[in-house]
C-alpha cells in the first residue's frame, strides 16, 4: 500500500500562513471581482454590436465601475440603453425597441444574457479558483 508523504510544518508556521491568507485573500478576491466586471462588460458591449441597430447604439453605455465588481448600464449617456437591453414595445414612444421578454429566465438582450452565460461557465470559475490557490501558496 502506498503512502503519500506528507509534510509536517510547526504550527507557528501555519498561524503565519493562515494570518497572511486571511489578510491577503479579500483584497485579492476583490481585484478578481473587478476583472470579472471588466470582462462582462466587455462581452455585453460586443453582444449589442453584434445585434445591430438600437443595441449597437447603446451598447457603449456598458461599463464596468472602477474599483469595485458592478457593471452599469449608462442610461444619462445612452438615453436609449434601457429599452435596449429591456425591451419595450407596450407603449408608442417604446416600440423603436425590441419586444419586452418578462423578468424570467430570458430577460434582457445584452447585459443579462452574458452575466447569466459568462457567470455559469469555467473560465469564470477558474478565474476565482486561481485566485484563491494563488493566495494559499499552491502552485
Amino acid at each position: 500500500m502506498a503512502v503519500s508523504p506528507l509534510k509536517y510544518i510547526p504550527l507557528a508556521t501555519f498561524a503565519e500562513d493562515m494570518r497572511i491568507l486571511t489578510a491577503s485573500l479579500p483584497r485579492l478576491l476583490a481585484e478578481q471581482d473587478e476583472a470579472q466586471a471588466g470582462i462582462v462588460a466587455k462581452m455585453a458591449r460586443a453582444r449589442g454590436a453584434q445585434l445591430g441597430s438600437v443595441h449597437a447604439h447603446a451598447a457603449p453605455g456598458i461599463k464596468a465601475v472602477n474599483q469595485a465588481p458592478i457593471v452599469r448600464l449608462y442610461g444619462n449617456q445612452h438615453p436609449e440603453i434601457f429599452g435596449a437591453e429591456f425591451g419595450g414595445g407596450a407603449r408608442p414612444r417604446t416600440r423603436q425597441f425590441p419586444p419586452w421578454r418578462g423578468k424570467g429566465q430570458d430577460a434582457g438582450y445584452m447585459l443579462f444574457p452574458v452575466m447569466r452565460e459568462y457567470t455559469d461557465s469555467k473560465p469564470f470559475y477558474d478565474a476565482y479558483f486561481d485566485t484563491v490557490k494563488d493566495a494559499l501558496r499552491f502552485k
